[in-house]
């Protein structure tokens, strides 16, 4: 049986890997290329503060934090403007409906990234930002 952590990475997974257009990968599947209608990567849910009673005894109280790195390559500079605002509000829409992911969770928050443009081939820029997403559950255990 999956962790508690992994049942939310792939939670999280599945609702990314709904968006159409851009390709969807975990950190370890990483590519240096970026496809035509964009790239998403998830960076697995790393607890930052748990929280538990006295005797080390669960349930364990957990805020942690998921990075997913949003990436566009578009020649145009308004083109790459206007793909990456929607690549980002499709992030957004993904986890709207169900801000609990079924239960899974307490609830989340999705922060705009800082936004950087790039050119790591002197062609057109490549332009993206990590979207940080706090999420808050329960757990049984700390892992």
């Amino acid at each position: 049986m999956p962790t508690k952590t992994e049942e939310i990475n792939q939670a999280v997974m599945a609702r990314l890997q709904g968006i159409a257009g851009p390709t969807v990968k975990r950190a370890d599947e990483r590519d240096a290329a970026i496809p035509t209608g964009g790239l998403i990567v998830m960076n697995d849910l790393a607890p930052a503060n748990v929280d538990g009673p006295l005797g080390n005894r669960g349930p364990w109280y957990v805020t942690g934090e998921i990075d997913i790195e949003v990436l566009v390559h578009v020649a145009d500079e308004a083109a790459r403007h206007a793909a990456l605002d929607a690549l980002l509000a499709a992030v957004e829409g993904a986890f709207a409906a169900d801000i609990t992911m079924g239960g899974l969770i307490y609830g989340f928050e999705l922060n705009r990234p800082e936004v950087e443009v790039q050119s790591p081939t002197g062609d057109a820029g490549v332009k993206g930002g990590i979207v940080t997403m706090t999420v808050e559950y329960q757990s049984d255990t700390r892992l």
